[in-house]
């Protein structure tokens, strides 16, 4: 499932209402008014891959919000006084003005503190090597997720925080959702469910041509038969499944 979940699947999840259903009433997905084209990005050594993923997240309506309203800084100074280093939401906040308020700015952008931190936002990342747009984006997500965290005043929360605190962050109502497997034996009709959280999904597009087409594939029914049998629990043995 995937934000706008309906309250009746809440009881099959087992989690609170709260988190199942990140995406409140009355976020607006849309822009309020269409807005002029914004700057380009610099390239500064192979960073085309950031460059398009800072564009498409720093031009998504809700939390183009947020960083205008600069919400996460202003928590921060209120709990976190103290708190150095690089953070993934401080710097959005920084480079949203020159962004969306780029007739103060030059029509070129360079985002040099994404750029100089590539290595803080994935340890697998080598400055001037091209790397992949959606593994940046999934870990600088995840970043905010744990920046928005501690930004709510929570002492210890990187040893402490949990799935609920991560879908009641700002980033999670926005990106987030939960991603419920029911598999049920065709022999005892026994229904075995686990739900996890997510900030991406990974759709086959082969054969589709919308998202929408492609989210069907995703959940359609798949039959566990054959050499993929399901074992299941309660008749402790394999059996064929729907899953």
């Amino acid at each position: 499932m995937i934000n706008g979940t309906s309250n009746r699947m809440i009881p099959k999840l087992g989690l609170e209402a709260r988190g199942v259903t990140p995406v409140a009433d009355g976020m607006n997905l849309e822009w309020k008014e269409m807005l002029p084209s914004g700057p380009g990005f610099r390239n500064m050594g192979n960073t085309c891959f950031m460059n398009a993923s800072l564009q498409c997240l720093l031009h998504t309506p809700p939390l183009a919000r947020v960083l205008a309203q600069k919400m996460h800084s202003r928590h921060l100074s209120k709990h976190h006084k103290g708190v150095s280093g690089f953070c993934s939401f401080c710097a959005f906040e920084e480079l949203y003005p020159q962004v969306h308020n780029s007739s103060r700015y030059k029509r070129v952008v360079t985002p040099t503190s994404f750029v100089q931190n590539q290595r803080v936002i994935c340890r697998t990342f080598r400055p001037g090597r091209q790397e992949d747009a959606h593994e940046f984006v999934r870990h600088v997500l995840y970043g905010m997720v744990k920046s928005s965290l501690k930004s709510s005043g929570r002492k210890g929360m990187d040893r402490t925080h949990n799935h609920k605190d991560e879908m009641r962050s700002i980033v999670h109502n926005m990106f987030g959702g939960c991603l419920q497997n029911s598999v049920t034996c065709t022999s005892c009709k026994a229904v075995s469910v686990v739900s996890e959280l997510f900030l991406d999904l990974s759709l086959d597009i082969y054969n589709s041509n919308t998202v929408a087409s492609a989210l069907e594939k995703f959940t359609a029914v798949e039959r566990l038969d054959g050499n993929n049998k399901y074992r299941c629990d309660k008749c402790k043995s394999y059996v064929s499944a729907l899953k």
